[in-house]
């Protein structure tokens, strides 16, 4: 996974073996969290759904 992640250029795995996430893999990161809490909320707000519920889905 971490060979893939490097190819897409969303992380480096430096000479010391250690990952660093670039600034596209921060971005992309950033995107899914806020999906991943929007898609929350309207299933709370407009769903009616408990949030742990909406959460395990």
């Amino acid at each position: 996974m971490i060979r893939r992640m490097q190819r897409q250029d969303l992380v480096d795995l430096g000479a010391d073996k250690r990952i660093r996430i670039t600034k596209q893999g921060l971005e992309g990161g950033k995107d899914i969290a806020r999906r991943h809490r929007l898609t929350e909320w309207l299933m709370v707000k407009l769903l009616g759904m408990d949030l742990h519920q909406a959460h395990r889905l």
